[in-house]
């Protein structure tokens, strides 16, 4: 399922040319949005994030990326290796938040930095992120506080997602040779242009494979939305009040197809299915559903092809004029509930930047936190003879 702007245009994505409009940013937006869903679809279970935020959020790393890494980075985001770029995030983000007030719908997006305070960044990545991203700049702590810090960004994430959003960042992703943490947070919230009728909504049968099924709530309507259907799949568009923003729900023909199916979506069959929609009497079966997700996201984008960004060998000297930082972790959150009135979804993507290694006068603090079960020994200090030896592994 996807929030897509119902007005959307198939396109051809134009990889490492030069980015004209925002109508090609989202091109490359959404190629990145299938490739990085295609490699999480092995997970078990529900799936749910929000591409754009990731996007964003690598993105404003991607300003300050140089060489080998800038190319692999490019590769997997889909941009330009030249910066014209970035000012087209600034404008999609305008546009998306000119949505926000219309029709009762609400779309919040902000972005942050997190910089340690006695770490100096290039003047020309600072203005970048404060031009085109429209971010804010906080001075942190890490080297001496930085789980303090680690709860701010938290509360911050909170606060700009509604409180749909929590520990983002969780202990033990930040640590004293953090420098850098990039953030964006969204949040949507929509009421159905149809609304359906609460007293409607049944217990039914969903089929979590071909022969078994769990009860659920299943909400119905009959009436005209944008339809499209071939041997495979059924399409249908949702629109929120407005209709500037609406959900797209894709069903495989089969119970148990949605294998096959993600097999064979992509943006360009996408956008292709989406422009033979048609208006027409549907009757619609759809459940409520509330989820949150969680990833982190390291492996995924190295084995997608950056994997320079998350080790030594990586260049992010266009952001503070030296090769000592790499991504140590990029983490992302996301929610998301649909119910008889509409939508309400929100997402926030963390990219923690550390230093490769500290000076040799500046040995990093190691710490030791034996909050879980241990081997333990009592030795006699001159022989080394163990006297006793256990393991605590219950309180």
């Amino acid at each position: 399922m996807s929030l897509v702007n119902s007005v959307s245009n198939p396109v051809e994505a134009k990889v490492n040319t030069p980015l004209t409009s925002v109508k090609d940013l989202v091109d490359v937006n959404n190629e990145f949005a299938f490739k990085l869903y295609h490699n999480l679809e092995s997970k078990e279970g529900n799936i749910f994030l929000s591409p754009y935020s990731i996007s964003v959020a690598l993105s404003m790393a991607y300003v300050g990326a140089r060489n080998a890494t800038r190319e692999q980075m490019s590769k997997v985001l889909e941009l330009p290796l030249s910066d014209e770029f970035a000012p087209l995030f600034s404008s999609l983000q305008e546009q998306l938040k000119a949505v926000a007030g219309n029709n009762d719908i609400e779309l919040l997006i902000a972005n942050a930095l997190w910089v340690e305070a006695t770490y100096p960044l290039s003047e020309s990545f600072l203005a970048s992120m404060k031009k085109n991203y429209d971010s804010m700049i906080f001075p942190a702590d890490f080297k001496e506080n930085f789980n303090k810090e680690r709860l701010k960004i938290n509360e911050w994430v909170e606060i700009q997602t509604k409180d749909r959003i929590k520990e983002l960042i969780p202990s033990g992703v930040l640590n004293e040779l953090t420098r850098l943490v990039l953030t964006n947070a969204i949040y949507f919230k929509g009421v159905w242009q149809t609304q359906f009728v609460k007293e409607s909504t049944m217990e039914e049968a969903f089929f979590v494979s071909r022969d078994m099924s769990k009860e659920v709530s299943m909400m119905n309507s009959t009436g005209s939305f944008n339809y499209f259907e071939d041997n495979d799949m059924q399409m249908v568009e949702l629109p929120y009040k407005g209709n500037d923003l609406s959900m797209i729900v894709v069903l495989p023909q089969v119970k148990n197809g949605i294998k096959e199916l993600e097999k064979k979506i992509n943006r360009e069959s996408w956008l292709k299915n989406f422009a033979q929609m048609k208006n027409q009497k549907v009757r619609l079966f759809l459940p409520k559903f509330s989820a949150t997700e969680q990833f982190r996201l390291k492996n995924t984008l190295a084995n997608m092809g950056m994997s320079d960004a998350f080790t030594m060998n990586a260049d992010f000297s266009g952001i503070d004029g030296t090769k000592d930082l790499f991504i140590a972790e990029v983490v992302h959150k996301a929610f998301i509930d649909v119910n008889e009135k509409g939508s309400e979804a929100a997402a926030a993507t963390a990219v923690v930047m550390q230093l490769k290694s500290m000076a040799v006068n500046q040995p990093p603090v190691p710490v030791f936190r034996a909050d879980h079960p241990f081997i333990f020994m009592i030795v006699h200090g001159h022989t080394k003879n163990i006297l006793f030896m256990g393991r605590f592994a219950k309180p």
